[in-house]
């Protein structure tokens, strides 16, 4: 009988210290004031706080998914915007 042993105390402790950073850090995105939102590489939105809903009048669960060029911006200004 071979036993092996590994205190997996460390990689507890900062398992649970990163989730609680991922927590407060949501926290904060959500109840900022002022607008916060992120694109994916594709520019779809992937974030979208609280304050941003207020300020457009269009709720998290409507834009995320969406293109911030198509849902956002002017049609005469898209090219321009979709280039840089």
């Amino acid at each position: 009988v071979i036993a092996v042993g590994h205190d997996i105390t460390e990689i507890r402790r900062v398992t649970a210290e990163q989730k609680r950073e991922a927590k407060d850090m949501a926290t904060l995105i959500r109840c900022a004031n002022a607008i916060i939102f992120s694109v994916d590489i594709q520019g779809r939105l992937i974030e979208w706080n609280n304050k941003a809903a207020q300020m457009t009048g269009h709720a998290k669960e409507d834009v995320m998914g969406e293109s911030l060029v198509d849902y956002f911006v002017a049609d005469d200004s898209k090219e321009l915007v979709q280039s840089v």
